[in-house]
C-alpha cells in the first residue's frame, strides 16, 4: 500500500508539472492568426466628388506638377553651374582650353583666379591667370566670358 502511495503521489508531481509547463506554453506561444476576416455588416459610405471640388483638385495637381517641373529644372540648372568650374583650382574649365589655345605658349598658362556672376540662364565668369607672352615675359592678365546654358556655350567678351 505504502508503494501505490508512492507512485500516486510521483504521477501526481509529474501530471502537476506537465501541466503547469503546458500552461505556460500556452501563454507564451501567440494563438495562430487567422487569415480569414470575419464579415462585419458595416458599410461605408459612397464619397462623391463635387465638379467644383473635382475641377479644384485638378488644378491642385497641376500645380503641383509645374512646381516639380521648376524644381527639376533648377537642380539641373544648379549641377551644369557646379559642372562648368575644375574641382582642383576652381577654374572654368572650357574658358581655360579658349585661352590656352590662343597663347604663344600654352604650357606657361597659371590660372590665378576665377569668380562668376549668374544671371539664370547664363554665367558671367571673370578669370585671372598668368602666362607668357611672345618676348617670355609672364604677364598677368584677366579674361570675361559668358557661359550660356542653353547653348552650353563659352564665349569670351573682349574688353
Amino acid at each position: 500500500m505504502k508503494r501505490f502511495k508512492k507512485v500516486l503521489k510521483i504521477a501526481g508531481i509529474t501530471i502537476g508539472s506537465l501541466f503547469v509547463i503546458l500552461v505556460i506554453i500556452g501563454i507564451c506561444v501567440p494563438a495562430p492568426v487567422s487569415d480569414k476576416v470575419a464579415p462585419t455588416n458595416v458599410t461605408t459610405p459612397a464619397v462623391t466628388i463635387t465638379p467644383e471640388q473635382q475641377a479644384a483638385n485638378d488644378k491642385a495637381d497641376r500645380a503641383q506638377e509645374e512646381a516639380d517641373k521648376v524644381n527639376a529644372d533648377k537642380a539641373k540648372y544648379r549641377a551644369w553651374v557646379e559642372g562648368q568650374f575644375s574641382l582642383i583650382d576652381g577654374s572654368q574649365i572650357q574658358l581655360v582650353k579658349q585661352v590656352k589655345a590662343e597663347l604663344n605658349d600654352s604650357k606657361s598658362f597659371k590660372h590665378l583666379k576665377t569668380t562668376y556672376t549668374d544671371y539664370k540662364t547664363y554665367l558671367i565668369v571673370y578669370m585671372e591667370y598668368s602666362a607668357k607672352n611672345q618676348y617670355n615675359a609672364t604677364i598677368q592678365t584677366s579674361v570675361k566670358a559668358k557661359s550660356d546654358y542653353k547653348t552650353n556655350t563659352v564665349t569670351i567678351i573682349p574688353q
